[in-house]
């Protein structure tokens, strides 16, 4: 077990957020019906590297075909984030040692949504196709069968998928590896991070990083 999955069986207790399984109902081949799975131990990435804290969301896959092989992929992910004290803050862009977080207190709500194109695909998404691809990660935590964890930033063991974000929409898809593996494209994302302590917001998004107002996520606690 990977050291952040150990901290996050500790953190996401204290946080509150109930695992859950890989889910999702039968849905029409030109589209996927929703599968949600729980990303754990997913370290948020500062400016300047390395981490500043964890992220514990519910991340939901829709996707929609394009034409034969090509798939448009969205996710929507709900939950919340926990800093971790001693850590740089996350829109530091000065690198300076000083804008430490203290990790008390600090942590809130998040909301984030990214859109994805697909090709090459063998055929079409599925939750079992997932579930399948999941198996092999040496980071993936099962309960009788049903997935509870899956750890969002640290790769699979040698010759499987990652779990990476990227990784995780490959694995929707029946050939997530290999000479013939599907080519995932990132279109664009956006994560909102609140502290509700001073109504601050963070947002972290592909055209662009925004703190309003100012404060520990840019000069720490």
């Amino acid at each position: 077990m990977s050291r952040f999955l150990r901290v996050l069986i500790a953190a996401g207790a204290a946080v509150g957020l109930a695992a859950f399984g890989l889910t999702a109902s039968a849905g029409a081949a030109s589209a996927l019906t929703p599968v949600t799975v729980q990303i754990s131990a997913d370290p948020g990435v500062t400016v300047c590297g390395p981490y500043w804290g964890l992220n514990y969301t519910d991340r939901t896959f829709t996707a929609t075909k394009v034409s034969a092989g090509k798939w448009d992929v969205k996710t929507s992910d709900t939950g919340v984030w926990v800093a971790w004290g001693g850590s740089r803050a996350p829109l530091d862009s000065s690198c300076s040692t000083s804008s430490t977080l203290t990790g008390i207190g600090e942590n809130g709500p998040l909301t984030g949504s990214a859109d994805f194109i697909v090709t090459g695909a063998a055929g079409p998404p599925s939750a079992a196709n997932m579930r399948f691809n999941l198996k092999m990660e040496g980071d993936t935590t099962y309960l009788d069968g049903r997935i509870i964890t899956v750890n969002g930033n640290i790769n699979g063991q040698s010759g499987t998928n990652g779990t990476g974000f990227t990784d995780l929409v490959g694995n929707l898809f029946p050939n997530p590896l290999g000479p013939n593996q599907v080519d995932v494209t990132v279109n664009s994302y956006s994560w909102t991070y609140t502290y509700p302590a001073t109504g601050e917001v963070m947002v972290q998004s592909s055209s662009g990083n925004t703190d309003t107002p100012v404060g520990i996520f840019t000069n720490g606690g």
